[in-house]
């Protein structure tokens, strides 16, 4: 679900694997 994906993606982001510049 949408909330199950914005969780992956604070987890990415956290984690220094993705930082996207839009957010």
């Amino acid at each position: 679900g949408l909330r199950d994906r914005t969780q992956a993606a604070v987890f990415a982001y956290e984690t220094g694997l993705v930082r996207p510049a839009g957010y």
